[in-house]
C-alpha cells in the first residue's frame, strides 16, 4: 500500500500512484514509495557551485557578480584570494575568464600560502601562471604561450599526484593531455589540499572564476570533475 506523507496545505496529485505533490504554489516531484511501508519525499535538488571565498582574501581585493570576479583594487604589495572549495586528492579541472590583467597571477594554492608581500608560485605553497606565459612555482618558471585580456585559461590538476596542465581557448599548453595523464606542466607534491588562488599586482586586474560545469567554455578533461 502507498503511503504518503502530507503536510496541512498540501495537495496529492493522485492517490492511487503518487507522482508529486503540491504545496502552495509550489509542485514536489516525489518517488514512489508503494508496498514499502514509507513515505514519499521530494526528489533531492543539487546544491551551487562555490567560488572566491570573501573571508580568505587581502583587503586589496574586491569580490563582485556573486563572488565569482575578483578584482585588485589598490596596494603597495600583492593581494590575493582563496576560493572556498579546497581539494586533498583526485583530479579536477576550472577556469578563468581573464577580463583585465597586467601583472597579476592565477593558479592554485594551498592554505599555508601566505596574503601580503607574495604572489601565488613564489613558494612550493602554490602555483601561479603570469600574463606573459610563465608558469611560477617555488619561484621557477616553466615558459608557456602568453594570454590576454579575453582569454579563458584552464586549469587541470591531479592533487593526489600534483600534475598541473594550463591551457587557453581550448587548447592545452605544449600538446599536453590531461585525460592520457601526459605533457603537464610542472609536478609538485608539497601543494597538498588547494584551491583556486588570484594574486592582484596592478590596480584594476580582474578575472572571472568558473568552477561548475555549466559555466565552462571547454569540455571537462577525461577523469577529471569540476571544481565544484
Amino acid at each position: 500500500m502507498l503511503a504518503a506523507l502530507l503536510l496541512p496545505n498540501m495537495d496529492q496529485s493522485s492517490i492511487g500512484g503518487l507522482h508529486s505533490i503540491e504545496f502552495g504554489m509550489v509542485k514536489w516531484p516525489v518517488m514512489h514509495a508503494e508496498n514499502e511501508g514509507m513515505a514519499a519525499y521530494p526528489s533531492k535538488v543539487a546544491s551551487a557551485a562555490a567560488y572566491w571565498n570573501p573571508s580568505d582574501k587581502s583587503a586589496s581585493i574586491g569580490l563582485s557578480v556573486g563572488d565569482t570576479v575578483a578584482t585588485y583594487t589598490a596596494g603597495t604589495s600583492y593581494g590575493s584570494v582563496r576560493g572556498v572549495t579546497f581539494r586533498g586528492s583526485g583530479k579536477y579541472y576550472f577556469e578563468v575568464l581573464v577580463n583585465a590583467m597586467n601583472s597579476s597571477f592565477i593558479g592554485i594554492a594551498n592554505s599555508s600560502f601566505v596574503f601580503g608581500t607574495d604572489f601565488v608560485g613564489k613558494t612550493v605553497d602554490g602555483f601561479g601562471y603570469f600574463p606573459p606565459g610563465n608558469v611560477i612555482y617555488n619561484n621557477g618558471s616553466v615558459i608557456c604561450n602568453s594570454f590576454a585580456n579575453g582569454d579563458v585559461l584552464m586549469f587541470a590538476y591531479d592533487v593526489t599526484n600534483g600534475n598541473l596542465w594550463v591551457g587557453i581557448n581550448g587548447v592545452w599548453e605544449a600538446g599536453g593531455n590531461p585525460g592520457a595523464g601526459t605533457g603537464a606542466q610542472y609536478t609538485a607534491t608539497t601543494i597538498g589540499s588547494c584551491t583556486p588562488c588570484f594574486s592582484g599586482g596592478t590596480n584594476a586586474d580582474n578575472i572571472t572564476l568558473r568552477t561548475a560545469s555549466g559555466d565552462f567554455g571547454y569540455g571537462i578533461p577525461s577523469g577529471f570533475s569540476a571544481w565544484g
